[in-house]
């Protein structure tokens, strides 16, 4: 497994007219895609080792000793960049709905008036299609934050590689994202869109080669010229979901219909099964 932080014997102490022993030989392993809470009465180094990771602790006074293998100061900019985007842009709504799906299943929920006629499995892989795209929209937020597209870059392949970045080759990496192609024709696109199509994250190579396809676009120039949408900005949140519903009908289509003839059928129920849901989020 992955790991993106690794601390074994970690130490902290604070100096002062009295030295504070606030976290005694700690050993912690997170691994990617991995969620970790830390549980203790007040004072018992929860917030100081966290703090520790984003390097916050004031220097002066502060003894850390043991060693901790993570993100550079710039990459871990990134992630809490990626995070904070998720904040503003109000994500947790839908993620727990899909959280909600992922964990009861659609089975129960049909027989709920609310959902009476809705293709819940159509809304799970909306969800989920959903969320993949709200982590390339982090993506971007981190790299406005950045100012650097190739710090994100950089970060990806520090979650893809499970290795500090020093170890392993950008170059490399920023020229397989390039040549990532989305659907390769025939029976790999197929493949491909299944093996995917599951997934609340897409992979680290897709994620720089939708960011690289943004920076190219000009979108991040313009944004950082100062030409964005402000917040307070009033839109249309159910047709704005409803269009993108119809956009992945016709995606689901065009995948299926392209592997070949006996796949079009699947293709053509998928695609009415998200033209049903779009429907639907309009009338809401």
């Amino acid at each position: 497994m992955t790991a993106l932080v690794d601390i074994k014997g970690l130490n902290i102490r604070f100096a002062g007219e009295r030295t504070v022993f606030a976290v005694n030989d700690l050993d912690l392993t997170l691994g990617d895609g991995e969620v970790l809470g830390l549980l203790g009465e007040s004072g018992s180094g929860k917030s100081v080792t966290l703090r520790a990771l984003m390097r916050l602790l004031p220097r002066k006074r502060t003894q850390i000793s043991g060693t901790v293998n993570v993100m550079d100061e710039h990459e871990l900019r990134t992630v809490l960049g990626h995070e904070a985007g998720h904040i503003l842009s109000d994500h947790v709504l839908y993620q727990t709905a899909l959280v909600i799906l992922l964990q009861l299943g659609t089975r129960p929920l049909s027989a709920l008036p609310f959902f009476a006629g809705l293709p819940l499995l159509a809304i799970r892989l909306a969800l989920l299609e959903w969320f993949r795209a709200a982590e390339l929209s982090c993506d971007r937020a981190a790299t406005l934050v950045t100012r650097s597209p190739m710090t994100t870059c950089q970060t990806m392949m520090v979650i893809a590689g499970g290795a500090a970045s020093r170890k392993l080759s950008l170059d490399a990496f920023v020229k397989q994202a390039n040549e990532y192609v989305d659907w390769e024709p025939g029976w790999d696109k197929l493949m491909r869109f299944g093996r995917e199509l599951t997934l609340t994250h897409p992979y680290p190579v897709r994620r720089v080669h939708e960011l690289m396809n943004w920076v190219r676009s000009g979108e991040y120039d313009r944004i950082m010229s100062g030409e964005y949408v402000r917040r307070g900005t009033r839109a249309d949140a159910r047709e704005e979901a409803g269009d993108a519903a119809e956009y992945y009908a016709d995606k689901f289509r065009t995948i299926f219909k392209e592997t070949g003839d006996g796949f079009s059928k699947a293709g053509d129920k998928a695609g009415e099964a998200a033209d049903k849901l779009s429907d639907w989020l309009k009338q809401r």
